[in-house]
């Protein structure tokens, strides 16, 4: 994970919202596309499952960063 996008998570992470922008939704969408080395597109807005499976995908990334 870049230092731009570790930062970014870390930000991310922080905010209690219940919702997410769609500037964060199409970052979160581009990240997933990177690490998981698939076709970007960002999920439809009414698929809250396969938005929560992009971030928990992503924090499995960070996670491990954060912790090596």
């Amino acid at each position: 994970m870049t230092d731009k996008d570790f930062n970014f998570w870390t930000e991310f992470r922080k905010n209690t919202s219940t919702r997410i922008t769609y500037d964060e939704l199409k970052r979160i969408a581009q990240m997933h596309a990177d690490y998981y080395k698939h076709t970007f597109f960002i999920p439809c807005s009414c698929n809250k499952k396969k938005i929560q499976r992009f971030i928990d995908d992503v924090n499995k990334i960070y996670e491990a960063r954060a912790n090596a």
